[in-house]
């Protein structure tokens, strides 16, 4: 008896890769969020980020595989709550802002006041409308529109934030090293004044000339004595 052969995956699993790649393009363009990983708030951004990307593909997912043809014989109706545009099932708007909402709060410690999270809800429905269709029509080597959209901004996004803290780190060390590079400056400048300033070599002091006694000639004066001749005082 042979094997049955394995189910083929349905269009919304098979979307489920390339949704998940641009959605983790999408937050890498998100201000908020490449605030809250640059800071440093709640811990290893990066693991941060990959939990938001794993609960918001989840929840597609979720909405996405709720119909009657997926679900299991007895098998309780899925809780979430969806709607239907352009025959897509997607989660509604509303539980998706509070899903990231929800996320970026435990994972990073900040409270969302920009009313970001809607634009980035919307682009996300957007997004996994535009991957289901490109495997609906066989397109899925295709770039869609918006994946590229999102690629090309996330890499900008990358490098912009690589280069802020490429300056940061730098600022930080040339503050540490100011200090030194000020006392070498100094240094330099005190040397290049004593290269042109003749050095000074210590002379030994002649010794003392010994005090001449006074000649006297022999009327009773007192000589002069000089180095040529001699004379009356």
């Amino acid at each position: 008896m042979s094997a049955s052969a394995a189910p083929a995956p349905s269009p919304e699993e098979q979307a489920l890769g390339l949704f998940a790649r641009s959605a983790l393009d999408l937050f890498d363009m998100w201000p908020a969020l490449r605030l809250a990983i640059s800071q440093g708030w709640g811990g290893d951004g990066k693991q941060g980020k990959t939990h938001l990307a794993e609960d918001v593909v989840d929840l597609f997912y979720t909405v996405a595989t709720s119909g009657p043809e997926f679900a299991a014989e007895g098998a309780p109706p899925q809780a979430s709550t969806s709607t239907h545009e352009g025959g897509i099932p997607v989660p509604a708007q509303d539980e998706l802002e509070q899903t990231l909402l929800y996320v970026v709060e435990q994972e990073f410690d900040v409270d969302l006041e920009d009313a970001s999270e809607r634009l980035v809800a919307r682009d996300l429905i957007l997004l996994w409308r535009e991957c289901l269709r490109r495997v609906t029509e066989g397109r899925t080597d295709d770039e869609g529109e918006l994946a590229k959209r999102f690629r090309e901004g996330a890499e900008r996004a990358r490098a912009q934030d690589g280069q802020g803290r490429f300056e940061a780190q730098r600022g930080g060390d040339a503050g540490d090293d100011s200090s030194d590079d000020d006392e070498d400056d100094s240094d330099d400048e005190q040397m290049e004044g004593v290269e042109d300033v003749p050095q000074l070599v210590p002379t030994e002091q002649a010794p003392p000339q010994e005090r001449q006694e006074p000649i006297v000639d022999e009327d009773g004066f007192e000589m002069v004595q000089t180095k040529k001749k001699g004379g009356r005082r």
